[in-house]
């Protein structure tokens, strides 16, 4: 079975600044989302999200963290 993989819109990467992983700038991940420029100096998380379900993310107050699997 073959599944589509669609980049989930409203996840985006982020900018990364002195002792906060979450500094301000977002970068989207798909077309058409926040224009906000690069600027020389700056240090950016890029990250993909994808799934092969709904492709929005819709937040229900849940803390996400993730753990590896010490199985695998």
């Amino acid at each position: 079975m073959s599944l589509a993989v669609k980049s989930i819109r409203n996840l985006n990467g982020h900018s990364i600044g002195p002792y906060q992983i979450h500094a301000g700038k977002s970068v989207p991940i798909v077309k058409g989302g926040e224009q906000t420029k690069m600027e020389e100096g700056e240090f950016f998380a890029i990250e993909t999200f994808a799934s092969t379900g709904n492709s929005c993310f819709i937040w229900q107050g849940i803390d996400l963290s993730f753990e590896r699997d010490s199985s695998w």
